[in-house]
């Protein structure tokens, strides 16, 4: 029982690798060379998301969790596809419908209400829609050891975000004496660094006033825009800014690639969660009979555990939490059995069968061991 579940578990995990290396072993030439019905999707790869989404510098190649179930589902639907770099600015024009050669964008996109709304408004209907969330992250700040802030004034002090008076740092310092005379402490700047077109922007605003973030009095929070996470964590790391705001394990991978490379990185211990950050794809309209089968090649992903298995590889060692568990079991969707004649109803309607002898939960590798109801934005 133990063998043939392995030789299953190697069967799913080699099986998407192997048709992928068919479809795609002679480059994007080969691809195309493949596709003579016009069905060649071009995938778009985010190249500062690690460990969900990133370019190699060295080889080129695209790598990561995300860029994994969306090579494994166009390979199930049968669509080969080529690959092209995405920046965080790039993106911001995907997701407005003004890159409709991307057929699928695989980036840690936040699926939010808003983003919905904007999509549907969107002119012709369908240029992009959401997937099925497929991870749920968190969104955090990191913030340095020596924090100092700047004394001089920004160049748009309006856009600096002061602490409620009701959580400031020094709440609970002794009160004056009745009478005498109390200088104010001048003013001191702490900038913010996120990278641009994320969710988190907002976030931290929400921070401030849920009073995330322990502030003196004087002390003013400036918001930053980034142009990519790695020069965002460089400049964390190099003293330029003081905060860094972003999803927890994509900063906690830059910051780990900054002191590889000799940076100093002395950062203060991570809080706990400011935001929910649930991932989903983003489906370009100009192929609608793709977005229909990579969606439910997607679910069959899910459904045949290579998912489970995308995790572990990419999360190596760590344990999967609860919610995140949750979502995977959500949508392993039961496959149903097809009609046997188009007169007769679906036979088993509902939920597969369960077999005993086979692994109910599977083996999950996991997030940050510490983490209490942490998922592991963009």
């Amino acid at each position: 029982m133990f063998l043939r579940n392995s030789l299953a578990r190697m069967t799913r995990r080699l099986w998407p690798a192997i048709i992928a290396f068919g479809l795609l072993s002679g480059g994007v030439a080969g691809a195309q060379d493949v596709s003579t019905d016009g069905s060649l999707v071009r995938m778009g790869v985010r190249v500062d998301a690690k460990p969900f989404a990133w370019q190699d510098p060295a080889s080129g190649s695209f790598l990561g969790f995300l860029v994994d179930l969306c090579t494994d589902a166009a390979t199930r639907a049968g669509y080969p596809f080529e690959q092209v770099p995405i920046t965080a600015v790039e993106r911001i024009e995907v997701l407005k419908g003004a890159r409709p050669d991307i057929d699928v964008l695989c980036d840690p996109t936040t699926i939010t209400l808003g983003r919905m709304r904007a999509f549907a408004a969107l002119e012709p209907p369908g240029s992009v829609a959401f997937s099925p969330i497929v991870f749920v992250a968190n969104g955090t700040y990191m913030t340095r050891t020596d924090r100092k802030g700047a004394s001089e004034t920004p160049e748009d002090p309006v856009a600096c975000l002061a602490p409620p008076a009701s959580s400031v740092a020094d709440a609970s310092a002794a009160t004056p004496v009745a009478g005498a005379a109390v200088e104010a402490a001048p003013l001191k700047y702490l900038r913010a660094g996120y990278v641009v077109g994320t969710t988190i922007g907002p976030v931290i605003a929400s921070a401030i006033r849920a009073k995330g973030l322990l502030l003196a009095p004087n002390e003013r929070v400036c918001p930053v825009e980034m142009p990519d996470h790695v020069t965002g964590v460089a400049a964390f790391c190099g003293g330029d800014l003081d905060y860094y705001f972003g999803d927890a394990d994509i900063i906690e991978a830059y910051v780990a690639d900054a002191r590889s490379q000799g940076l100093p990185c002395e950062v203060e211990a991570r809080p706990r969660p400011i935001s929910y950050e649930p991932y989903a794809l983003v489906i370009g309209g100009r192929k609608p009979e793709f977005r229909d089968a990579f969606v439910t090649a997607l679910y069959e992903v899910f459904h045949h555990g290579t998912a489970d298995d995308r995790f572990e590889g990419h999360f190596e060692g760590r344990r999967m939490a609860p919610f995140l568990e949750t979502l995977f079991r959500i949508n392993r969707i039961p496959a149903g059995v097809a009609p046997v004649t188009a007169d007769e109803p679906e036979a088993g309607e509902g939920g597969d069968m369960v077999d005993l002898d086979a692994e109910v939960s599977p083996t999950l590798s996991g997030m940050v061991p510490d983490k209490e109801e942490v998922f592991t934005e963009d």
